[in-house]
């Protein structure tokens, strides 16, 4: 044994495989690192849409460190008064933009990209994800709906694979745990219908959709999410 290790085409093959596992545990790690930070920013952004005042609080605190170093800048002369004046009317527009703009919006798309951009693995977070990230748009659309703001379902990144009058409100990589969660909503009275994206040619991130009724949507979301789907 030892003099078989010894050869150098066995230390070259070990070493390669040595490094390739290093890096993909570097990327695996890494991966489930933003994952985790997507979906807390989308946490976040749920929080605001129940406490304006404390989204408002935010931005302006980090509008005001910006232009700190605006000021400073000013003060050493290394921009001219006029260029401040711009700089500043952006930081302005910037903060007034964010803060004016859906905090629903935002956590439905910190949602979504949890999934669509930091999968594989399925990750606890990516799987969360995919329960709130319907539950998130639906909550965008009632918004919508209470400002009289009309919409179209294209204008709120439409969703392939769901039919008129239904809604995604889960989704999965497992075709065992899709054929579960449809189960399960027969069985409470609801009928639910699969669309599998990857078979479509979707990516395959975007996993078995569960489609069910609109006006069942948060009876099969609750229903869903008291049976631990999503954890």
């Amino acid at each position: 044994m030892k003099e078989w290790l010894q050869k150098r085409w066995v230390q070259n093959t070990l070493l390669v495989a040595g490094t390739a596992a290093v890096a993909y545990l570097m990327v695996f790690i890494d991966v489930q690192a933003r994952a985790r930070e997507a979906y807390r920013q989308g946490e976040t952004s749920l929080r605001w849409a129940q406490n304006p005042d404390e989204k408002k609080q935010f931005y302006e605190e980090k509008f005001l460190r910006e232009k700190k170093k605006l000021d400073r800048r000013r003060e050493k002369a290394e921009i001219s008064q006029e260029d401040y004046d711009q700089d500043l009317e952006v930081l302005k527009f910037d903060r007034d933009q964010v803060v004016g703009e859906s905090s629903l919006k935002y956590a439905y798309q910190w949602f979504k990209d949890t999934y669509e951009l930091f999968s594989p693995p399925e990750s606890k977070w990516v799987r969360r994800a995919r329960l709130m990230a319907p539950a998130a748009k639906e909550r965008w659309r009632e918004e919508l709906r209470a400002k009289n703001i009309p919409f179209e379902e294209y204008m709120l990144d439409l969703e392939i694979g769901e039919e008129p009058g239904t809604l995604m409100v889960y989704s999965t990589r497992g075709r065992k745990e899709s054929e579960r969660a449809a189960e399960l909503l027969r069985s409470k009275g609801i009928e639910p219908k699969v669309y599998d994206a990857p078979a479509h040619g979707r990516l395959p991130q975007e996993g078995l959709k569960i489609l069910v009724p609109r006006d069942k949507f948060w009876e099969a979301h609750e229903i869903l999410k008291a049976a631990g789907f999503g954890r």
